[in-house]
């Protein structure tokens, strides 16, 4: 029989039927409850920081997660050119950054990524 279980710290691997993911506090440690049918879990008290998750898709992709989840976005600005025969657009995306903005990373879809360079 499983039971309520309760786990503290500043990074989660969370695992689900749906793959592995990563769940990180940037205030410090927090302490998590997880259902007895480990469906669910909630925080054991208030939280007013910033959390961030990561799915992981590949194992070897954690460490790289790990050294980069402090720069995170806090807005952007957009923009966009047209070349001048008309036949190429990009669209530019300026974010606003909290921390190392040179070590900021972003999901992105492979629908994206066909389009991203």
């Amino acid at each position: 029989m499983l039971t309520k279980f309760s786990v503290t710290g500043t990074k989660f691997k969370l695992t689900s039927d749906r793959g592995d993911y990563l769940l990180y506090s940037l205030a410090g440690a927090i302490s998590l409850d997880a259902s007895a049918d480990r469906t669910s879990f909630f925080l054991t008290k208030k939280f007013t920081g910033v959390l961030r998750m990561a799915k992981l898709q590949n194992a070897a992709h954690e460490a790289t997660l790990d050294a980069r989840v402090s720069a995170y976005a806090t807005g952007v600005d957009t923009d966009y050119e047209f070349a001048a025969d008309g036949t190429q657009a990009d669209l530019l995306f300026k974010w606003t950054v909290v921390g190392d903005a040179s070590k900021f990373i972003s999901l992105t879809w492979p629908h994206h990524r066909f389009v991203i360079s």
